[in-house]
């Protein structure tokens, strides 16, 4: 009998986390613990985790790279805008602003 109660438990303890449309959780008693992330959606990590508006990436060719440094590039573009993001490649890099405008005028 309790063997019968317990599989009943457990078929609807699934029977709910498929309603919900997510996968429950157990701590180390089985017990079922809250979902912190929103209704089963994953929560951006940090700001450059969401995805910025379309046309606010520069790309930067020809760059000489041994000797320009993330910070020199922040500061030379940070007068047209809010600059989000650096990055430095081989020769080249890419600048990203946080809306199209500061990327035109950087233009």
């Amino acid at each position: 009998r309790d063997r019968r109660d317990r599989d009943r438990r457990d078929r609807d303890r699934r029977d709910r986390s498929r309603d919900r449309g997510t996968s429950s959780r157990r701590d180390a008693f089985g017990r079922d613990l809250p979902s912190n992330d929103g209704g089963g959606r994953a929560a951006p990590r940090d700001r450059r985790a969401v995805s910025p508006p379309p046309n606010c990436r520069l790309f930067l060719g020809n760059l000489a790279s041994e000797s320009v440094t993330e910070k020199e590039l922040r500061n030379a573009f940070s007068k047209y805008g809010i600059v989000r993001e650096v990055a430095i490649h081989k020769s080249f890099g890419f600048i990203q602003y946080d809306n199209p405008k500061s990327a035109r005028l950087a233009v």
